[in-house]
């Protein structure tokens, strides 16, 4: 069934580093997927906190000069990201995107952790 959603009906509320708008939430839409969108103020911080069972991805839509921080098994990586790119973060990843230069809209998408493939434990 395909489903077309209006994401500009979706309701934005104030965070501390921007907006946050929700697009599809298990609560409200009865799917295990979620899509959030941010918006990130420049010089603003947004962390992508580690999650035990599940895969994120986050895209930056709108923005450049992101500095993208990467964490992974106790190991930092630090990149720059531009509008179109993004980080895929697998269970217990994580990552901080700063808008360093512009500010920046970021998309979010979770989902449950394909349970072909094993979850680290490092």
């Amino acid at each position: 069934m395909i489903t077309i959603i209006d994401t500009t009906s979706r309701k934005s509320a104030p965070i501390p580093e921007g907006t946050v708008q929700p697009i599809l939430t298990q609560s409200n839409d009865k799917t295990r997927v979620e899509v959030i969108n941010y918006e990130v103020d420049a010089g603003k911080t947004h962390r992508v906190a580690p999650s035990s069972d599940r895969t994120q991805v986050v895209y930056i839509l709108k923005g450049n000069g992101a500095e993208v921080t990467f964490s992974k098994s106790g190991k930092t990586t630090v990149h720059t990201g531009q509008r179109g790119s993004g980080v895929y973060l697998e269970p217990r990843e994580e990552a901080v995107i700063k808008a360093s230069g512009t500010p920046l809209v970021l998309l979010l998408v979770t989902v449950p952790k394909h349970t072909g493939k094993p979850v680290e434990t490092n």
